[in-house]
């Protein structure tokens, strides 16, 4: 029995959440068995844990990518193996110039074993898995990456698309976030499966994209907002202060 709960949410795409923020941790499988982990997330026993999770699945990871720049996304632990990790340059300027932030986002629980290994990503700009295909814009985060493979119909989207955040542009600014939002809706069309970064896998992505364009708009028109979200029990509070906090970028 493995030690995080897993969902196969397309055929050979594992998902498990992190008691922290519904924070998503996505393993992809190649027909050849290699793996792509994106995420892995969050705290150093769930990072433990999916490691020895992997390894009892027999899953042979073999390069790792970060969505973006944020600490609960630029971890890695040791016994998932001494492999490429990818992101987008944007993404690894901003994580080697806030490293010392992430670091300290992290934690007393965070030993030196996993410290070294935050953050510790190379570019790659293209997609080098088969089929795989890179969204990179500067929604949420500079450098902000969605994975896509149409094939499969399989949409990884970052920090976007949830059920449980709304949108968060106070990093980038609303028009970037709304272009990024306009940049994945072809993705999003086509896609059977979104996986957001925090939250839960859907069948119906354009609902996700709706809800987020809804929002979008009536935030940029300076109105308030009946988004579902802002009442979530988790998150709800945040989602209302982070809304409030939204809506002042518009005086800006």
């Amino acid at each position: 029995m493995t030690r995080r709960s897993w969902t196969e949410v397309a055929d050979g795409v594992l998902v498990a959440h992190s008691r922290l923020y519904a924070t998503t941790t996505t393993i992809v499988q190649d027909e050849d068995g290699a793996a792509l982990l994106v995420d892995p997330s969050w705290t150093p026993q769930e990072l433990a844990d999916t490691a020895a999770d992997l390894a009892e699945l027999g899953v042979r990871v073999t390069a790792g990518f970060a969505t973006h720049a944020h600490h609960d996304h630029v971890l890695w632990h040791p016994d998932l193996g001494d492999v490429p990790r990818y992101a987008s340059g944007d993404t690894v300027t901003l994580a080697t110039r806030e490293r010392q932030t992430n670091l300290d986002a992290l934690g007393p629980a965070f030993g030196p074993d996993l410290l070294a290994l935050v953050g510790r990503l190379s570019v790659r700009d293209t997609g080098f898995r088969p089929g795989l295909e890179l969204i990179t814009h500067a929604a949420h985060s500079a450098g902000h990456t969605a994975l896509w493979w149409p094939e499969r119909g399989v949409l990884l989207a970052g920090d976007m698309l949830s059920d449980r955040e709304i949108p968060l542009a106070g990093e980038t600014g609303l028009v970037a976030y709304r272009a990024g939002l306009d940049l994945l809706l072809p993705a999003v069309r086509r896609a059977s499966v979104l996986v957001p970064g925090h939250g839960s896998p859907t069948p119906d992505p354009m609902a996700r994209w709706d809800a987020d364009d809804a929002y979008l708009t009536a935030l940029l028109h300076g109105r308030g907002s009946g988004d579902p979200r802002m009442q979530h029990p988790e998150t709800g509070s945040d989602n209302r202060s982070t809304h409030r906090s939204q809506l002042s970028l518009l005086d800006g």
